[in-house]
């Protein structure tokens, strides 16, 4: 048998895209396993991989190959899902920008007023410095 055409692999394989989708979503749906915690268990595994990556110069070069004009097309061509991701995570952005605002709106009222710029640049250090710890304590 001869081997197919790099066209007709490529053709092959962007035309099962639609069933490719229909079992990856059943896939998800159906998975006992946990890819969150497997993936947190990987973490030295990660950071060791990178780090190979990166001092190897493998990481580098592969951006290289890329470079600014395939990155701009690559993103362009996909730009639609942007809207579509955007949509998707709108209830989990309400669950996680609330208790930002919230937590701005307790540290601006604990703020002394606004006055001279060394007056308003030490409010500006006690927002960020508020945001800081309630960051860290979360």
């Amino acid at each position: 048998m001869a081997m197919p055409s790099a066209q007709t692999v490529a053709d092959r394989w962007a035309n099962a895209a639609g069933a490719a989708q229909q079992r990856f979503t059943e896939g998800v749906q159906t998975t006992s396993k946990d890819p969150t915690a497997l993936a947190a268990a990987q973490q030295g595994a990660l950071l060791a991989n990178f780090n190979s990556a990166v001092s190897s110069g493998l990481w580098a070069r592969r951006l290289q190959a890329v470079g600014k004009a395939g990155w701009q097309s690559k993103t362009l061509a996909k730009a639609a899902n942007y809207s579509t991701g955007i949509a998707a995570a709108k209830g989990d952005y309400l669950n996680a920008i609330g208790p930002v605002l919230n937590a701005i709106d307790s540290i601006v009222a604990s703020l002394p007023p606004r006055g001279s710029l060394s007056e308003n640049l030490n409010r500006a250090n006690q927002l960020a410095t508020g945001l800081y710890n309630w960051k860290r304590s979360r």
